[in-house]
């Protein structure tokens, strides 16, 4: 009886796992973009820190940076 299902086209025509893997290949791409645009705010961050925490800009400038970097 099951081969009689599967024998000809597999699991239901083959169609089957054509979305499943579709909506795989989307999260991968999503995450990885999401990851690789926090990680450059992130690094931005820390060296907008830096500069500020060594006296190369004064407080308006940081929040003023730091706000742009937010939006």
């Amino acid at each position: 009886m099951m081969w009689r299902f599967c024998s000809n086209y597999g699991f239901m025509g083959g169609n089957f796992w054509l979305p499943i893997v579709a909506l795989l290949v989307l999260v991968v791409i999503f995450s990885s973009l999401v990851f690789a645009l926090t990680s450059k705010t992130s690094s931005a961050k820390k060296i907008l820190d830096e500069k500020y925490a060594n006296g190369e800009i004064d407080w308006e400038t940081y929040q003023t940076r730091r706000h742009n970097l937010r939006n």
